[in-house]
């Protein structure tokens, strides 16, 4: 989601998802799927006091009420490698717990 002050990562991610679908295009005849993956806010130590407003707000925002978990990546990623995702290319999967479901009005 684009925020004031990281319109560069707002950039940088759009172009990683519109690269990944066009490579999905290209290489998808060749049996090559391509997706990425867009985490939301990740628990690590040492976040909670470095940025405790970010936090509160980004776990009031979760659907399930809790930031993300590295192996809640990791989850997505191995379903995107594995044959129940076959028919999944040129996706950005949204891994946030639900965040960016909730209504912003």
């Amino acid at each position: 989601m684009p925020a004031p002050g990281h319109a560069h990562y707002a950039a940088a991610k759009s172009a990683v998802v519109m690269h990944a679908r066009a490579a999905a295009q290209e290489y998808g005849p060749d049996g090559i799927r391509v997706n990425t993956v867009s985490p939301g806010l990740i628990e690590r130590d040492g976040l909670a006091e470095a940025w405790p407003e970010g936090v509160r707000r980004r776990r009031e925002a979760s659907a399930v009420g809790r930031l993300g978990r590295p192996e809640d990546v990791g989850d997505a990623c191995v379903f995107l490698a594995s044959p129940l995702a076959s028919w999944i290319a040129g996706h950005d999967l949204v891994v946030d717990g639900g965040a960016t479901a909730r209504p912003t009005w």
